[in-house]
């Protein structure tokens, strides 16, 4: 059976030890539903599992003020491949990879509660986007019950292969960066740092997704660690290895 992984060069990506085959975004753009439909039709009465790893990611910093750009890149990526799947008639075992930025603001994580309210503002549009991926997948099983598919939601990321670029970066890449520049005598910690924040090491991630691969699991799943961390604790256990001797501000409110 092929198994097609979609964002293999991207960060998660990286970090996923399994096999397959892997288009670049110059041999099947997912912004594209003709460069879409025409890559999958190769896969006309095969059985094939499809991995989406596919998105335009970035930080808070950079999504806050970019909430149309997340949304509209994000969901035309989902929607033309679930199209492309639909109108192919594909015979497919599907893994999509939502984020956790689509849960509300009231922080009660639980599978059932991702649908009740909308992201916070800081990740809203990224955080409809992979809403609106589960959604997707989920109006073609409506129309085809024969289609099977698995969301996965996962907590932040850390990892190799991270992105360490102030504007797009993670938190705690983002941290890294700033605190190794000798330079930054003063840092703002965004966010409220009592905060408990969950992380999971990117290629723990990967071994999450080759078990459900494997099985060929249904339904939607949070993935996360069993360890929460303040960001107080974060980033003051980030400033003690890279010994940064400047000053952290944080925001309590």
């Amino acid at each position: 059976m092929n198994t097609i992984i979609f964002g293999k060069s991207g960060f998660l990506g990286h970090n996923l030890q399994l096999k397959g085959v892997c288009p670049s975004s110059k041999e099947c753009n997912l912004l594209d539903y003709n460069s879409t439909f025409n890559y999958l039709s190769q896969f006309i009465g095969k059985s094939i599992k499809i991995i989406n790893l596919s998105a335009k990611v970035a930080g808070a910093v950079y999504n806050k003020d970019h909430n149309l750009e997340m949304i509209y890149s994000n969901s035309l990526m989902y929607l033309n491949l679930i199209k492309s799947i639909y109108d192919l008639n594909l015979d497919c075992y599907y893994i999509y990879l939502s984020s956790v930025c689509g849960y509300d603001n009231d922080n009660i994580m639980k599978e059932p509660r991702f649908f009740n309210g909308l992201p916070a503002a800081n990740n809203f549009g990224y955080g409809v986007a992979k809403k609106f991926g589960i959604l997707a997948a989920e109006s073609l099983k409506i129309d085809k019950p024969n289609f099977r598919f698995c969301s996965l939601i996962p907590t932040n990321m850390y990892g190799e292969y991270d992105n360490c670029s102030l504007q797009f970066g993670h938190v705690i890449p983002n941290l890294f960066t700033k605190m190794m520049n000798k330079d930054n005598k003063k840092i703002d910690i965004l966010g409220n740092c009592s905060n408990l924040r969950n992380f999971l090491y990117a290629k723990d991630m990967g071994k999450v997704i080759e078990y459900f691969v494997d099985k060929e699991l249904e339904g939607t799943y949070n993935v996360a660690s069993d360890e929460s961390i303040s960001i107080f604790n974060l980033a003051n256990g980030i400033k003690k290895i890279t010994n940064y001797s400047g000053e952290l501000n944080f925001n309590y409110t």
